[in-house]
């Protein structure tokens, strides 16, 4: 997938959705000006010459030309908004000190700008005279991507409105083509004992394939088979999601409430080391590492200790883990590798098939079409079952006859990252923004479905059209229409979801230069002045002050005057409570 592509489809919200003209409609409001007048050029031509034209630059050889424009183009909104904060912040505070100023400053306080302080006036009038002149710059690039995208995005009935959405069904998790795999896989896990060296406590069976081609489904699929049989094998189960980081103490815990089944509040790393030695001693576990990475230069050191507390368990117990590289499996002395291939042709036609007709009627002639062209046209896609989800699950939504034929028969889908892609940006402006939010989670991050909704009502991501609805029900809607689409993943917990590896690559790229996470020692990490959203998740707390006080667009927390979305989880921090004061003061 092109970076470039990525990089211009996270901006494709600034023309697709309303915010760009609400932004100026309030701004003028504000300052008193004929808002219908200001706005008819901008509203009728421009904005839908500018989603066009982004379109457009998508698919062309020449998009490179059009992102100075676009990183512009945020700059100058991200100015006009802060503007309009400021203003905001302005009649907030005279609000307050209207209960003790009496009526004068109550009505002064709900005047329009220009009769508030000149400097406030002058700095939203610039700012929007700015964001103006930079949208009129997109005339400019239409000599280079001459006519529309229709041919490749086909998304005519998007909802550009930001209303309220009826997602489609989620349609229950269905494995096709793996049931020699899962049963080879269990007898590996139920080898006898006798097989095992005694100076062994556990053995390990990896999976090891391509991002995308189905390892935590056929994991999962052991996983459950063990799980419900009647006769049961193991003693405990344990399913924990490894991702990026190595991060010792944090997948201990993960591992005891997955042994014990309920949450674990302890602290230190001993103590929970000791409470999982307490959990598997003397039993026969299965442990399920899924997602694993590793750095080289201290993976050894820390499996040594991640697993240490395991060796009390009984001889028999299986580690199953899921990784990309062989290289990680040997890490941790892998005694059997099963190299996962791609599914049989007509697997992987019954797997797209579900996710793309679902559970909807159908009629029985336009079935027979779709179902042609997807035979026809599906080898494509290379045989990956996260593609086939993805792009199965949007085609699901539009069950027309020359939509599929000239989506399946482009060039757009013959890698798994460019299906991702196009799935993105088939996605209304709203959702766009919404998923491209969730860069700043830590790959294999396990969320809550209301704590990521009260996030997006906090940044101001879900509006509500009809004054009747909640907008808790909306951002509802917004998380079940990403979740029925497969941009999210539920998991083994209730109420709690994750985002496959390639899809949060994939949310790292479009929010380019907006978004960043930064993780384990902030000293070698570089944090540009521009971002606006930021995400830690740091080892030396100490660092923290420093880091943050040199981001111009963020500011330090005593500086602010409008925090929209504040998330703390910390620990560790009694060393640095006197340098830090002026963040949370």
């Amino acid at each position: 997938m092109a970076e470039a592509a990525a990089f211009i489809a996270g901006f494709k919200w600034f023309a697709s959705s309303p915010f760009l003209i609400d932004l100026l409609k309030k701004g003028y409001s504000y300052l008193g000006m004929d808002v219908a007048e200001k706005l008819r050029d901008l509203e009728k031509i421009l904005i839908p010459q500018m989603e066009i034209l982004i379109e457009a630059a998508e698919q062309s050889p020449h998009k490179d030309r059009l992102s100075g424009w676009l990183k512009s183009l945020e700059d100058a909104v991200y100015e006009a908004e802060d503007a309009l904060d400021l203003h905001d912040y302005y009649l907030l505070k005279q609000k307050v000190k209207s209960n003790a100023g009496g009526m004068k400053v109550r009505l002064e306080s709900l005047l329009p700008i220009k009769y508030l302080p000149n400097k406030f006036s002058i700095q939203l009038k610039n700012s929007l005279v700015k964001l103006e002149k930079t949208a009129a710059k997109a005339r400019e690039f239409q000599p280079f991507f001459p006519g529309g995208s229709s041919n490749v995005r086909g998304s005519e009935a998007a909802n550009k409105s930001g209303r309220r959405v009826i997602p489609i069904s989620q349609l229950p998790d269905k494995v096709f083509g793996r049931d020699k795999q899962r049963d080879h896989i269990v007898d590996l896990l139920h080898e006898t004992e006798r097989l095992q060296p005694e100076s062994e406590y556990y053995s390990v069976v990896a999976i090891v394939g391509l991002g995308g081609a189905g390892k935590t489904t056929l994991a999962r699929y052991v996983y459950n088979y063990e799980t419900e049989a009647e006769a049961k094998h193991f003693d405990i189960t344990m399913w924990v999601q490894v991702s990026e980081r190595l991060d010792v103490k944090k997948l201990t815990r993960e591992m005891v409430e997955s042994a014990t089944g309920k949450g674990c509040d302890l602290t230190s790393h001993e103590q929970l080391q000791e409470k999982l030695k307490v959990s598997v001693r003397s039993k026969k576990f299965l442990l399920v590492l899924d997602d694993v990475w590793s750095e080289k230069e201290v993976a050894e050191l820390q499996w040594e200790q991640l697993l240490a507390p395991l060796r009390v368990g009984n001889r028999g117990s299986k580690i199953l883990m899921t990784t990309r590289e062989k290289g990680v499996a040997k890490v941790l002395r892998s005694r059997n590798i099963l190299d996962l291939k791609e599914l049989e042709k007509n697997d992987f036609l019954s797997l797209f098939t579900y996710y793309a007709f679902g559970d909807v009627k159908i009629d029985d002639k336009l079935y027979e079409e779709l179902e042609e062209i997807v035979r026809q046209n599906a080898p494509q896609l290379h045989s990956s079952p996260l593609a086939a989800r993805m792009v199965g699950g949007r085609l699901r939504k539009r069950r027309d006859v020359d939509f599929w034929k000239r989506i399946l028969s482009g060039d757009l889908l013959k890698d798994t990252r460019k299906s991702l892609l196009w799935s993105y940006q088939n996605l209304d402006a709203h959702l766009q923004r919404c998923f491209s939010y969730c860069s700043l989670f830590s790959k294999g991050q396990k969320f809550q479905r209301k704590k990521l909704i009260h996030l997006w009502v906090a940044e101001g991501f879900i509006k509500t059209v009809d004054e009747s609805e909640r907008i808790e029900d909306i951002g509802q809607d917004y998380f079940d229409e990403l979740l029925s689409s497969s941009f999210f993943q539920p998991t083994e917990d209730d109420d709690l979801y994750t985002i496959h590896d390639l899809l949060h690559d994939l949310a790292g790229m479009v929010s380019k230069d907006r978004y960043l996470r930064v993780e384990g020692n902030l000293t070698k990490a570089v944090v540009p002045q521009e971002i606006r959203h930021l995400s830690l998740r740091i080892d030396t707390p100490s660092d923290l002050v420093e880091k943050i006080s040199g981001i111009r667009s963020l500011k330090q927390l005593e500086n602010l005057r409008k925090l929209q979305g504040l998330s703390v989880h910390i620990n560790g921090l009694e060393n640095v409570k006197e340098k830090g004061r002026p963040l949370w003061r």
